[in-house]
């Protein structure tokens, strides 16, 4: 069975994806906030997924626009 692969970024490309700085993935690691990361060594890299999950978990509604 092959299995889906799931794109990886590190997180110079993360912060372009959710528009913050690189330093502040890093503060937000430090603390154990922001989106999930997987570190392999000193290598960290974030799925893809779990950027558009972060951000898609924080939307806010507008009159015009309910989240349902």
């Amino acid at each position: 069975m092959e299995r889906d692969r799931i794109p990886y970024v590190d997180d110079r490309e993360a912060s372009g994806v959710i528009g913050v700085a690189r330093q502040t993935l890093a503060n937000w690691r430090y603390l154990r906030k922001g989106p999930c990361y997987v570190k392999n060594g000193r290598l960290v890299r974030y799925a893809v997924t779990d950027l558009l999950a972060f951000m898609d978990a924080r939307k806010v509604g507008t009159e015009d626009q309910p989240i349902l």
